[in-house]
């Protein structure tokens, strides 16, 4: 089984700010709805501010430097606040249940939000997930299964796949 809204459907992004995987995911995910309305950096700067004018950011006193970790539970209502901002008509939700939610959503042309607490490739990561893939292995008699996102992860503009089968707790938060 497999499913992909297009590998170029969602901006290859690169992170250039502390811990801003959020911010930058927020942005793919509202420039993959809105298309050419806004370039990628328009957006990443007011999900930025954002960011730093409601609480999701912090400044460090010394070195002024921005840190844009979105805690665990805060990610829907800072997507939220980024959604309305550019009068987008559209909900933002988390849940725990990644990956039903995460095929169901990408299935209907909804990229998502993939925080991972850990993984063989990632710890406490957020990436912007658009494709699914579920492959069925058999080995020694038994069938095993494999799942993977496919995603866009903001540490290399272009795609990677994410092995569901090693996370080790994460949670989706998508936008409806």
């Amino acid at each position: 089984d497999w499913y992909n809204i297009g590998d170029s459907s969602i901006y290859g992004y690169i992170i250039n700010d502390y811990m801003a995987c959020g911010v930058y995911g927020t942005a793919a995910i509202i420039k993959y709805y809105e298309g050419d309305t806004y370039s990628y950096s328009d957006i990443v700067d007011a999900c930025k501010t954002i960011a730093r004018l409601n609480g999701y950011a912090s400044q460090d006193e010394e070195s002024g430097e921005w840190n844009y970790y979105i805690a665990l539970g805060s990610m829907a209502p800072y997507v939220q606040l980024c959604i309305n901002a550019f009068s987008l008509i559209k909900t933002a939700s988390s849940s725990l249940l990644s990956w039903s939610t995460g095929t169901s959503e990408i299935s209907n042309d909804r990229p998502v939000l993939l925080n991972i607490w850990y993984s063989e490739q990632y710890d406490d990561h957020t990436v912007t997930a658009y494709a699914w893939t579920r492959f069925s292995v058999l080995s020694g008699g038994l069938t095993e299964i494999i799942r993977f996102f496919k995603v866009k992860d903001g540490y290399a503009a272009g795609n990677r796949y994410v092995n569901y089968e090693t996370v080790t707790g994460s949670y989706i938060t998508k936008v409806y």
